[in-house]
C-alpha cells in the first residue's frame, strides 16, 4: 500500500497489456482497460486477467464484453440487462460489430448477402430485405446440408467409379499375366516337342550310321582277306617267274588256279558298300522336319483359337455390361 495519500501504481495499469492506460474505458462490472485491449482478442484477455474468483465466463453480445461468474450478477437481476443475449466466451467481438455504426450485427441482408445492424437498414441497405441472423443461419445451414448430402452422393459415385477402374485394371493385369503364362507354356511345350523330335532324329541318324559302319566293316574285313590271298598268290607267281627250274614251274602250275580270263583276275567285281550318303540323311531330316511343322501348325492353331475365343468372350462381356449400363 502507498502512504501519504498517494494512489497505488496498479490503478493506472491495464490488466491486459500491463501498461499505463491508453484511451481507458470501464466495463459495467467495474474493470478498467485500454479501449484497444477490450475490443481485441477476448480469449487472450481472460487468459491474461488475474481473476481470483473461479467460475464460468459469459460474453454479452449487447455490452460487447465478457464477464466472470462473479460480475455476471447484474445481467441476472436487472430487468433491462436480462434482455441482453449471453453466449459462451467469444474471441472475435470486433467482427460482430458494425464498423460504421458501432452496433451489433443482428440482421442478414439477403440482396447483398452480408451481415448488418439495424441502423444499416436506414443507411446503405434502405429497402433491402433483411432477416434475423438466426433465420439466415437456418436457411444457410439447410442449403449447406443439402449441398453436403449431394457432395456425399457424388463422393460415393466417384469412389465407386475409382474402385471399378482399379478392379478393371487389376482384372486386366491378371488376364494379361494369364495370357503371358499361356503363351510361355505353349512355346515351352513347342521347345520340348522340338527337342524330343531332335533327339529322335539324331537317334535315327546315329542308328543308321552304326548299321552302315557295321556292314562296311564286315565288307572291309572280307576284302582284306581276299586281298591277302591275292597277294600271296601273286608273290608265289613272282617267285616261280624268278626260278630257272623248268620242272618246278610246271609242277606248281596246277596249284596256281589261274582264271580263264586275265581280266577277271586283275579287275575284280566291285563290292557294294551300304548306302550312307548325305542324301539318305537329308531325306530323314526332311521327313522329320515336315512332321514337326505339321505338329507345330496343329498345336499353334489350337492355341490361337483358344486364345482369341477367350479374348472375344472378355470383349463381349464388357460390351454387354456397357449396354446394360446405358
Amino acid at each position: 500500500m502507498a502512504s501519504g495519500g498517494t494512489l497505488p501504481e496498479e490503478q493506472f495499469l491495464c490488466s491486459i497489456c500491463l501498461d499505463v492506460f491508453t484511451d481507458p474505458v470501464s466495463t459495467p462490472c467495474g474493470h478498467n482497460y485500454c479501449k484497444a485491449c477490450i475490443t481485441g482478442d477476448m480469449v487472450k484477455l481472460f487468459k491474461s486477467m488475474r481473476v481470483k474468483a473461479e467460475g464460468e465466463i459469459f460474453t454479452c453480445l449487447v455490452c460487447l464484453a465478457s464477464y466472470c461468474e462473479g460480475h455476471l450478477d447484474p445481467h441476472l437481476r436487472v430487468a433491462s440487462l436480462r434482455k441482453h443475449k449471453l453466449t459462451e466466451p467469444v474471441s472475435n467481438l470486433e467482427d460482430r460489430v458494425c464498423t460504421k455504426h458501432d452496433k451489433m450485427l443482428e440482421l442478414f441482408c439477403q440482396p447483398d448477402q452480408v451481415c448488418i445492424c439495424f441502423k444499416c437498414l436506414k443507411d446503405d441497405h434502405v429497402g433491402h430485405k433483411a432477416v434475423p441472423l438466426e433465420q439466415a443461419h437456418r436457411e444457410k445451414a439447410a442449403q449447406l446440408q443439402s449441398a453436403t448430402s449431394g457432395m456425399k452422393i457424388m463422393e460415393e459415385a466417384k469412389s465407386n467409379t475409382v474402385k471399378e477402374v482399379k478392379d478393371s485394371i487389376q482384372q486386366s493385369r491378371e488376364e494379361s499375366d494369364s495370357d503371358i503364362s499361356s503363351i510361355n507354356a505353349f512355346f515351352a511345350f513347342l521347345v520340348d516337342s522340338l527337342k524330343c523330335r531332335q533327339s529322335e532324329l539324331i537317334g535315327v541318324i546315329q542308328e543308321k550310321q552304326k548299321e552302315a559302319e557295321t556292314e562296311a566293316e564286315g565288307r572291309v574285313a572280307q576284302l582284306e582277306k581276299e586281298l591277302a590271298k591275292l597277294r600271296r598268290r601273286r608273290s608265289k607267281m613272282e617267285q616261280l617267274l624268278q626260278t630257272e627250274d623248268h620242272l618246278l614251274l610246271l609242277q606248281n602250275w596246277p596249284s596256281l588256279h589261274l582264271p580263264t580270263h586275265t581280266e577277271d583276275l586283275f579287275s575284280p567285281a566291285p563290292q557294294q558298300l551300304p548306302d550312307s550318303s548325305p542324301q539318305i540323311y537329308a531325306g530323314i531330316v526332311k521327313k522329320a522336319v515336315e512332321r514337326m511343322e505339321k505338329d507345330m501348325e496343329k498345336y499353334f492353331c489350337l492355341f490361337l483359337c483358344d486364345f482369341f475365343y477367350t479374348v472375344f468372350l472378355h470383349w463381349f462381356g464388357s460390351f454387354l455390361e456397357t449396354e446394360i449400363t446405358f
